[in-house]
């Protein structure tokens, strides 16, 4: 079924809410009060609109938009950030207090009170039952702990990458990517070493990503590496490829090295 999501950010989560006409009015970029699929109220702002054709059960569609935030809201907003420094206070101290394993991303309070979100890292599963009650009993709330990678962490609390713009996981990717060396290899780039192909989360660039495919289609019709190929009736074999702009790179039997272009191969490929 075709529908127009529209999606929120939540301290680093996505909600989608099927559209209704009554929502035209509202434009990337407002600050605005939903209710979720549990019928509580938060605050998010809305990333964008687009079709999907995902069937209907896939949709939370109980969730709906209430309104623009007002001035009241911002109030209660505000009061609930002003708790959140305590939150993590009494975060740090109970964590080093079980020893635990944890470093906190975020913390919040949900916009209706009812609810802690706190948002954490860790190399490995950690059980956090103690800590949910010593948070839970201090501050007579409902606890969600949700553990994260270092990907996800960079799309919350966002940066900017080598090529000098906001981290693409944090402006406009919906779902952050698995991305893996086959991208690298597919461009030929696996001499640039992980640590020039990573971004800030440490993992290889999401970036990677948007060419592989067209890539992956134009190297189809250049020569393996290691291939024997005849230039100029002059044998010789395949040692570098640019793919872009329809080069290849042949060493002959005299060790000389030739780039030449790639439709002036003789056809024995």
């Amino acid at each position: 079924m075709k529908v127009v999501s529209i999606f929120f950010t939540l301290k680093g989560s996505t909600i989608e809410i099927p559209f209704k006409e009554e929502y035209s009015p509202y434009k990337k970029g407002d600050l605005l009060i939903f209710k979720t699929d549990e019928f509580k109220e938060e605050v998010g702002k809305l990333q964008r609109e687009e079709y999907s054709t995902r069937k209907s059960t896939k949709i939370d569609l109980s969730g709906e938009i209430l309104r623009h935030v007002t001035e009241r809201d911002l109030q209660k907003i505000e009061v609930n950030q002003s708790k959140e420094t305590a939150l993590k206070d009494d975060f740090f101290q109970s964590v080093e207090k079980l020893d635990l394993d944890m470093h906190i991303v975020s913390a919040h309070f949900s916009f209706d009170g009812s609810l802690i979100y706190i948002i954490f890292m860790s190399e490995s599963r950690v059980d956090f039952r103690d800590l949910v009650k010593s948070l839970a009993q201090k501050f007579q709330k409902k606890i969600h702990f949700q553990q994260i990678g270092p990907r996800d962490k960079s799309s919350i609390k966002g940066g900017y990458g080598l090529c000098g713009q906001e981290f693409c996981c944090k402006k406009f990717l919906p779902k952050i990517p698995s991305v893996t060396m086959e991208s690298v290899r597919v461009q030929n780039m696996a001499y640039k070493g992980t640590e020039k192909l990573s971004g800030q989360c440490g993992k290889l660039m999401c970036c990677l990503n948007y060419e592989t495919a067209q890539y992956r289609e134009l190297i189809e019709k250049f020569p393996k590496f290691g291939n024997e190929v005849t230039y100029k009736k002059k044998k010789g074999n395949v040692v570098g490829l640019d793919v872009l702009n329809e080069k290849i790179k042949i060493k002959f039997d005299n060790n000389n090295i030739k780039i030449v272009p790639l439709n002036e191969l003789e056809k024995n490929l």
